[in-house]
Order: C-alpha cells, then sequence, then structure tokens
C-alpha cells in the first residue's frame, strides 16, 4: 500500500457530504496517509477521517473563497491532496516521488496556451508552503465568478514563482490527473463528473443522481454526463440523469440548455432529447 506520511487527504464540502465521504474512502483504501481531513458543515458524519466544522456554504463562490484564505490552517502536513466528490485516487501505482518536488500540481488546463496551464483544484496536490502564501493575498473583487484554482494558477502564479514557489510542468501533471479531454495515460487521480462513468459503476451513478445538490442540476457538467451515457448507449443511468433534469426543469428550458451548452450540435441535442424522453 502507498504510504504518504506527508500528506493530507482532504475535502471541503457542505452540500454532498455523503458522495465526498465515498470519494476520501475510495482514497484511504489505496494509500495510508499522514492525515485524513473532512472539513464540512455536516455535524452527524462520521468515518475514519479528521472532522472539522464550519458553516454551510450558499455559493460555489464561497468555496472558492474558503480554500485560499483557510486551507494552510487546517493542514499540519507538508503537503495536501485537495479531493472532491466528483474526483479521488484511480491508479496508485501512477503515483511518482517527484510530485512532492512542486509546490502546486493539478490536471492540465489545454484551452490556456501561455504556459499556465497547470491548475485544476479539483483533483490537486499542494505544498503547505504555498498554501501560506497563497493566504497573504487579498481576494480581489471581481464581476466573474471566482475560482480559487485560477486565483493561485494563474492571477498569481508570477508573483509566486518569483517566491520560489514551483508549479508541475505540464508533462508532470498529466501523470498525475486529468480533466477535460481523454487520458492518454494511466494517472494517479482524476476530475469532473463528466468523467466519472469510467471509474464508478452504473448503479452508484445512478444513486448518485439523486443524492447530488439541486444547484447542481442543469450545470454544463450535468449535460455533460447526460451527453456521455447517450453517446455510450447506457440507458439507466442516462434516464436517472436525465429524470432528475425534467423534474427541475420543462422540455423546453432543458432544450435551451443543452443548446446553450452544445450550441453547434442542434442536431445531436434533438436525438439526445428524443431518446431521453422516450426513457421518462
Amino acid at each position: 500500500m502507498l504510504d504518504l506520511p506527508d500528506v493530507t487527504l482532504c475535502a471541503l464540502d457542505t452540500s454532498n457530504v455523503s458522495i465526498t465521504v465515498k470519494a476520501l474512502r475510495r482514497c484511504m483504501q489505496q494509500v495510508c496517509f499522514g492525515d485524513v481531513l473532512l472539513i464540512t458543515s455536516d455535524a452527524e458524519v462520521e468515518g475514519p477521517f479528521r472532522k472539522e466544522l464550519i458553516g454551510k456554504f450558499e455559493t460555489r463562490e464561497d468555496y472558492s473563497k474558503f480554500l485560499p484564505e483557510k486551507l494552510g490552517g487546517y493542514t499540519k502536513t507538508a503537503f495536501n491532496l485537495m479531493i472532491q466528490w466528483d474526483g479521488f485516487i484511480i491508479d496508485p501505482d501512477s503515483w511518482r516521488a517527484e510530485f512532492l518536488d512542486y509546490d502546486y500540481i493539478g490536471a492540465c488546463w489545454p484551452w490556456h496556451k501561455d504556459g499556465m496551464d497547470v491548475g485544476n483544484g479539483g483533483f490537486c496536490l499542494r505544498s503547505k508552503k504555498i498554501l501560506d502564501k497563497v493566504a497573504t493575498y487579498k481576494i480581489p473583487s471581481l464581476d466573474v465568478p471566482f475560482n480559487e484554482d485560477e486565483f493561485m494558477c494563474r492571477m498569481l502564479r508570477p508573483d509566486l514563482e518569483r517566491q520560489g514557489i514551483r508549479f508541475a510542468p505540464a508533462p508532470v501533471a498529466n501523470m498525475f490527473s486529468y480533466e477535460r479531454g481523454s487520458p492518454k495515460q494511466p494517472t494517479f487521480g482524476f476530475h469532473g463528473l463528466f468523467n466519472m462513468w469510467r471509474h464508478v459503476d452504473d448503479a452508484e451513478m445512478v444513486e448518485n443522481a439523486d443524492l447530488l445538490a439541486d444547484y447542481l442540476v442543469g450545470s454544463r457538467e450535468w449535460l455533460e454526463i447526460i451527453q456521455v451515457y447517450f453517446v455510450l448507449r447506457k440507458f439507466v443511468p442516462l434516464k436517472a440523469f436525465y429524470q432528475r433534469l425534467r423534474r427541475k426543469f420543462s422540455l423546453a428550458d432543458a432544450k435551451m440548455k443543452f443548446q446553450g451548452t452544445f450550441p453547434n450540435s442542434e442536431a445531436h441535442v434533438a436525438d439526445v432529447l428524443q431518446v431521453c424522453e422516450g426513457l421518462l
């Protein structure tokens, strides 16, 4: 069993706690950590981990603001492996000792072409050093949604690098995790609801479709997993995710959401909706 005594396995969640605990347990079954921490608002949840209670987040931005300001204070080891309900360890044999040579590793963002393309925070390794340094910066007031990983890995990166902080290069990040695009090699972990079909069986995904918080229903990620199951012709989980969507949105509204997410695939969207409606 892989032993990482200098790493805290950590998850922060106030909305999808039961599924987050599953992700923690999956990681703990494969790796022995120096510490395991769940930061949550759920006073009732129990498990083989240290629990720190906080108030419930009202928005995604609450989550993103909490991490840079406070995560370092909860981390007792030299590194923090931050996971989410939709991102966890999948191949401990893909761990590389060199991962600990860097202060930040997360999946690559392929749409960035300026050399600052390593950053996804949904499954990422951060040193205590970078956590403590980031906590000294003031979070800016922005007119766009605030994402903590973009704040750390793009807005602050040049200044952090001048202070000796090391971000992993893309080839190392690609060994560590994947998010967007199909993985081209085995990785230590992954992130993304739209990727969970590769790592979670259909029966559990059907359960997740009912358990996940309502704010996720109709999100880009929710529509993407519906599209994935449509392409795979996996009709049981397809029905579960689409049924949850239709409980919240009318057919007309669902169509608008699909068209807004996949604007160049009108015929495909029509096929998806026709099949999904037939499953109800």
